[in-house]
């Protein structure tokens, strides 16, 4: 991470060097945001450094390139002068004067200063600018905002990234990915951050996770990154801490970071390690944050298990590297780390523009094309990463593709297979499977159908899948997937043990797959199939001479409509609660035992205190009889 407006231009005070007849200065400049478009007199650098006062001594400040920063600050009024000191530490500071020509803006010089390597306080750079000042509020800092940003809607990127050119590299979205593209013209600035529009604490859980391209020619020995980033400033006695910890693609493999910069007089501190020696052209990587343990974690995702490189301990700044090959652990204190007082985190991408070192100095750039190197997703997720799931029984799970399976128990299931236009071809089916979480979130799931699929899970309720037939066409597929609850809404997760009846007809489901059919024309038993699709809607096979498929939209718990195979209304009865008795003539010289030709089974009538329960050899079960039957 860099300090705001100190990343261009070091740090900046303001000095009056004019006076002009204009407005008075502010006498507090508490909720005011005061935006400054600066020109370095050394070097000609140039940006916007925009400041939001939340407090008389405290103001959070964003810059070109997103990022967002908290620092000291100090406002002396005088006539249409304001001094602002801006206090980083006792070694970096800046004092500078605005100059109001209105109550809304003015002009405005700066110096910065900064201690050299002896200690002693000196200049480092100084300039000038124009600026306006507003009213602000804290609403405009983007405190705990969660998103994920697959980079298909530009607009949208727009509000979360800094999409601009500087030093000829571009920031820009563009056919669903986040890409860096041009030929940076100054070599000093080849390490390109692109920070997040969101303030994350450190003392709640969170996650940032991406996946990177890097489409970089290997040859010459060329030095690049794409990573995963994110920047933790600790607040402590003698000054701003910041560590920047990152983990992404680079020419030595998968490569994971910390830096530690320099601060109030401490020297910064290094430390990193490639855990593959490959060099994969595409990856997806995390960071997460533990509150309960103050601790900042690196992984990186290797045949659906993520394998954890780094662990830093943010309290203490005691870093526990994991070498999974070896399955050894080593650790490394770093120096001079301060207790802090107050911090924050913010999340981003961290580049290093693909270039050669001649040695000497001598640093030659690599130009970036489109597709070169970027990012195809990116997301902050609030809580601990995401786990897979150790039982899928009560589960609805569905593909891209429109396949799905309602897991019964721990090994049945119900599989369907749409075909739409025509969806009298779909499939449905009973199927056995076995789950075995091979990763903290992912895992492996095989089925009868001779199928298995790797699930990746990057939410609670979907992700990423990869699916391969074990005969046959030995046919393979990826996509993405929802795994939902199946007990929400007003469809039933299974038929069993309840009854249908629409218009003239009842089905009757039994525990053994089976269903009764009755109608008018008599009573059938069949094999069906069902499967819930959706909170409010299933999939029912009833397999006689063929089978036919229906589509049930559920509107309550008891009642619904068909959209497939009938588009009749429908009454439910959960467990055959409140199902009117059977329908039809009746043989009655047998009574108290009737036979029924809708039945197409015998009854048992049984009056008793003004009512008549009817029992039902064929389904095992009682039902009173109501005057309208």
């Amino acid at each position: 991470m860099h300090k705001p407006f100190l990343s261009l231009l070091c740090l900046f005070s303001f000095l009056a060097t004019t006076s002009v007849q204009a407005a008075n200065a502010p006498s507090s400049i508490v909720g005011k945001k005061i935006a400054l478009s600066h020109q370095s007199n050394n070097g000609g650098e140039s940006g916007i450094y925009t400041a939001i006062h939340s407090s008389q001594n405290k103001h959070w400040a964003v810059e070109d390139d997103g990022e967002w920063g908290l620092a000291n600050y100090e406002w002396t009024p005088s006539n249409n002068t304001g001094t602002y000191k801006l206090i980083w530490d006792s070694h970096e500071y800046v004092i500078v004067s605005l100059v109001f020509s209105s109550a809304n803006d003015g002009t405005f010089t700066f110096q910065s200063w900064e201690a050299n390597d002896g200690g002693q306080i000196e200049l480092d750079d100084e300039g000038s600018g124009t600026f306006t000042i507003s009213t602000a509020t804290n609403s405009e800092i983007p405190f705990d905002v969660f998103f994920g940003d697959d980079f298909s809607d530009p607009t949208a990127s727009q509000a979360l990234w800094p999409l601009r050119t500087e030093d000829g590299i571009t920031n820009q979205v563009k056919g669903g990915k986040f890409m860096v593209t041009g030929t940076l013209t100054d070599k000093d600035d080849r390490w390109h951050d692109a920070f997040s529009q969101s303030i994350l604490s450190p003392l709640k859980d969170w996650t940032i996770a991406g996946t990177s391209f890097a489409n970089i020619d290997y040859q010459n020995n060329i030095n690049y990154e794409a990573a995963v980033s994110v920047g933790l400033e600790l607040e402590t006695t003698v000054g701003i801490m910041e560590v920047q910890m990152s983990v992404g693609l680079s020419p030595w493999g998968v490569l994971s970071e910390i830096y530690i910069s320099d601060f109030g007089g401490f020297a910064s501190q290094y430390q990193s390690r490639s855990p593959e020696s490959s060099r994969p052209t595409e990856g997806t990587f995390r960071l997460f944050n533990t509150a309960s343990t103050k601790t900042l974690t690196s992984q990186y995702l290797k045949d659906g298990k993520w394998i954890t490189i780094h662990e830093l301990n943010w309290e203490t700044g005691l870093l526990t590297e994991k070498n999974s090959n070896f399955a050894t652990v080593s650790t490394h204190q770093f120096s001079d780390w301060q207790p802090y007082q107050s911090t924050y985190a913010q999340s981003g991408f961290d580049f290093t523009i693909p270039h050669l070192d001649l040695g000497s100095g001598n640093i030659q750039i690599i130009p970036l094309n489109e597709g070169d190197i970027g990012f195809t997703s990116f997301s902050v997720t609030e809580g601990a990463p995401t786990t897979a799931p150790s039982s899928l029984a009560g589960k609805l799970y569905q593909t891209q593709g429109g396949d799905r399976i309602q897991f019964l128990t721990d090994s049945t299931g119900t599989f369907h297979m749409g075909a739409e236009p025509n969806f009298q071809q779909s499939e449905v089916s009973g199927i056995t499977y076995s789950w075995t979480a091979t990763g903290s979130s992912s895992g492996t799931l095989t089925t009868s159908l001779d199928e298995t699929t790797t699930l990746t899970f990057t939410s609670e309720t979907g992700g990423s899948y990869d699916w391969r037939e074990l005969s046959g066409d030995m046919e393979t597929g990826q996509g993405t997937f929802t795994l939902t609850d199946a007990s929400t809404g007003y469809a039933p997760a299974d038929l069993a043990g309840d009854s249908l009846i629409s218009g003239t007809t009842t089905y009757v489901f039994k525990d053994n797959g089976k269903v009764v059919v009755r109608s008018p024309n008599g009573s059938s038993e069949s094999a069906y199939a069902y499967l819930k699709t959706g909170k409010n809607e299933g999939v029912l096979s009833v397999s006689a001479a063929f089978s036919t498929f229906y589509k049930l939209s559920y509107s309550s718990t008891g009642a619904g409509t068909f959209s497939e195979g009938s588009s009749a209304s429908f009454d439910y009865f959960v467990d055959r609660t409140n199902m009117p008795a059977a329908k039809g003539w009746l043989w009655f010289d047998q009574y108290p035992w009737v036979y029924s030709n809708r039945e197409g089974g015998w009854l048992y009538f049984l009056p008793s205190n003004g009512k008549i329960n009817v029992y039902s050899v064929r389904d095992k079960a009682w039902r009173e009889m109501t005057k309208t039957e």
